[in-house]
């Protein structure tokens, strides 16, 4: 019988690992993304029911988990319009994929269409955003939180890149994080 120790460790953000010359070297990638798109997507279907969307269970595959949304997503009265800021990276690009398997037709923005610094009122005229950036300093809100008490067709946001307690996050709607058992934070 062996003796084990307890031993301490030391998590890192690997986020901010960076080569020598300053690009990132570890970062979310495109199965994050189509991931990301697919809770986002189930989140906005157990909205149309007057659920909240209830703990995610792995998936066998990519084709496994289209085949188990495609019939709710279906149902739904009209397809919904998402909007993907971040679209060109590898994130944004999984995401777009995923709508796109699934017959949405996203609308994709990247640092162009953000560079005048906001307001993004077209955000709000989308069911679903799926925000797929890195935030850092400079980064403009694209969700202010003022859009809590604005009209809206905004029902879902899927923030995947996740950053709630940064002073840097891009979305000012809400504070928490969530997880594979609570995909979704509860409505303020």
């Amino acid at each position: 019988m062996i003796a084990s120790a307890s031993v301490a460790g030391t998590l890192y953000d690997l986020e901010y690992l960076v080569d020598t010359d300053g690009r990132r070297i570890a970062a979310f990638g495109y199965w994050a993304g189509y991931a990301g798109a697919a809770v986002s997507a189930l989140a906005l279907i157990a909205q149309a029911k007057g659920e909240i969307c209830p703990p995610i269970a792995p998936m066998q595959d990519a084709a496994t988990l289209r085949a188990a949304i495609a019939p709710a997503l279906s149902a739904l009265p009209q397809p919904p319009r998402v909007i993907i800021i971040g679209a060109k990276g590898r994130v944004g690009t999984g995401a777009a994929d995923f709508c796109r398997t699934m017959g949405l037709a996203p609308t994709l923005w990247d640092m162009a269409e953000t560079a005048h610094g906001g307001p993004f009122p077209e955000i709000l005229d989308h069911e679903i955003f799926l925000n797929c950036i890195l935030a850092m300093p400079g980064v403009p809100v694209f969700v202010p939180h003022t859009a809590k008490t604005t009209p809206r067709a905004l029902r879902v946001i899927g923030d995947i890149a996740c950053d709630p307690g940064s002073d840097f996050s891009p979305i000012k709607v809400y504070d928490q994080i969530t997880d594979w058992v609570a995909p979704c934070a509860p409505r303020p």
